[in-house]
């Protein structure tokens, strides 16, 4: 039977859904190899630690990728040795279900070639455990987002929590750490079917998640055109290099002089939604790509997607172009 490690990423201000994620993986089935929680700051009370859960602090706000990355390499320095599955949990995501974990390693067991999975999110109604069925659409990865019962490829991730086969974060060479915030996922599942593993969206899993969207963050457009930018050129070989941040430069800026992307003060705000996405666009041309952060593995850090993985991405329609 597969191992199963847990890494939970929390910055020690939400510790009433901390403990609820603690509760949910203890409680499991199958119980997982090792949980790991990283404080991804400087040192916060997070209360009383149940048996079972080791903490490892940053020291200072790594970003996400680095966090969740910092977290793979304090499993390896608790247990010694690798474990076949890593879940990665945001702490305010919960687990449904005792038998999640026992669901994810039969789920991969199945498939050899099964690199990745997301889980299905669904709507969680304040602190309590009760949920909507059906999650926003936007955390649907594909591209007509409609809601689906059927397993299928997935070629971006939401971030919040998924299941990774630990040979493969390694060849993968983890997070995105240049990347610090958002669009984690797309970069991850990206290496991950550059690797010959595959990612798929799987609804037998499913985690609860509050009704926020990304708009929540003042720098979301930045970070969002940013980082599609940084992407492109960790990922993309030419002409894709060029298109996929142009092509999202420009279905962004017609979303924003149309009024479809909220602005988190709720205010039509379109010349503050432009310059932040001007700005992002040209940030990402200017970023200083020579530190990658963390290296797994140095053969895959600069490694692009072939145009085998470009191929099976374009039969699956989500060539990268947008």
């Amino acid at each position: 039977m597969l191992s199963v490690s847990v890494v939970i990423l929390t910055q020690g201000t939400r510790n009433e859904d901390l403990h609820h994620i603690w509760a949910d993986v203890l409680g499991q089935t199958i119980k997982p190899k090792n949980i790991i929680t990283v404080v991804n700051c400087e040192s916060v009370d997070l209360g009383k630690v149940p048996a079972g859960i080791t903490v490892v602090e940053t020291g200072v706000n790594l970003g996400i990728p680095a966090g969740r990355n910092y977290g793979v390499r304090g499993l390896a320095a608790t247990s010694g040795q690798e474990s076949d599955l890593i879940l990665f949990i945001d702490d305010d995501a919960y687990i449904l279900g005792s038998d999640f974990i026992e669901r994810a390693i039969e789920i991969f067991e199945a498939n050899d070639k099964l690199g990745l999975v997301q889980p299905k999110v669904v709507t969680r109604i304040g602190q309590s455990d009760e949920t909507e069925e059906s999650g926003p659409r936007y955390w649907i990865p594909r591209a007509d987002k409609t809601p689906t019962l059927e397993t299928f490829p997935a070629f971006s991730v939401w971030e919040g929590a998924t299941v990774i086969r630990w040979n493969c974060f390694i060849q993968a060479n983890g997070w995105a750490e240049p990347i610090f915030y958002a669009h984690e996922g797309t970069d991850l599942a990206w290496r991950v079917w550059n690797t010959g593993f595959e990612t798929r969206y799987e609804p037998r899993l499913v985690v609860s998640h509050p009704p926020v969207g990304p708009e929540r963050h003042d720098k979301s457009i930045w970070f969002g055109m940013r980082n599609k930018v940084v992407m492109a050129r960790r990922n993309l070989p030419l002409p894709f290099l060029v298109i996929y941040p142009l092509a999202w430069f420009a279905l962004d800026f017609v979303k924003i002089m149309i009024g479809k992307i909220p602005h988190p003060s709720g205010k039509y705000a379109i010349k503050t939604q432009l310059r932040e996405l001007f700005k992002g666009f040209f940030a990402g041309i200017r970023m200083d790509l020579s530190d990658q952060g963390y290296v797994f593995d140095k053969d895959a850090v600069r490694r692009k997607l072939s145009w085998k993985t470009i191929g099976v991405m374009t039969k699956h329609g989500r060539p990268p172009i947008a």
